[in-house]
């Protein structure tokens, strides 16, 4: 059984006098532009249509007979690496597109303490972040306001605030938080970079 995530989540997160400065989830629908399976939808883009040709070139020397019936069989040298090609182009482009859509069961905050996410699935995932460990920020914004915002620090994943003594945050240092797919990127930016600030 799927939570359903609600703001009440967020407030069991808070810890005693901790403030929310913002909160928001992504558009419903959207997708991120620093998704990691980018990478599967270029390898795509380039796999399928090579295959396709090497499978095409195949076919073509199979029908027309270019090569003596004995022969035959060498259009298989064709037609079977461009069908893995293609077949592999076709399974990375698929995961590259359904990698790129920001999954509606995240909420973010921004207190005065750290940065909070919230994911929910069979189980509620909280990633929290002092505003000490952050120490980059990125904005990829569309001409809509709407968009991405990328930060570096050392997450905890106790749902506590951050704890730089904590073995599981020094092993994770340097790793990205990702806000996906938010309305007003440039506003929810100013208000991380003022809790930065005050760090």
């Amino acid at each position: 059984m799927q939570l359903q995530m609600t703001e009440e989540f967020l407030e069991k997160e808070l810890l005693e006098g901790e403030q929310i400065l913002w909160s928001g989830r992504p558009n419903p629908g959207a997708r991120t532009s620093v998704s990691p399976t980018r990478v599967f939808l270029i390898l795509g883009f380039i796999f399928l249509p090579i295959g396709l040709l090497v499978v095409v070139i195949g076919l073509i020397f199979l029908l027309a007979q270019v090569f003596p019936p004995q022969a035959a069989g060498a259009s298989l040298g064709f037609l079977i690496p461009g069908g893995v090609f293609f077949l592999l182009g076709l399974i990375y482009l698929v995961i590259g597109l359904v990698g790129r859509v920001v999954p509606g069961n995240s909420l973010y905050a921004i207190t005065d303490r750290r940065v909070i996410i919230l994911r929910t699935g069979n189980l509620l995932r909280v990633t929290s972040y002092g505003k000490r460990s952050i120490t980059q920020i990125q904005r990829v914004e569309r001409p809509d306001g709407s968009g991405d915002l990328v930060f570096s620090g050392a997450p905890s994943l106790y749902g506590a605030y951050n704890n730089s003594q904590s073995g599981y945050s020094s092993y994770t240092a340097g790793r990205q938080g990702l806000f996906a797919g938010i309305p007003n990127v440039r506003m929810v930016e100013q208000k991380l970079l003022n809790l930065v600030d005050q760090a």
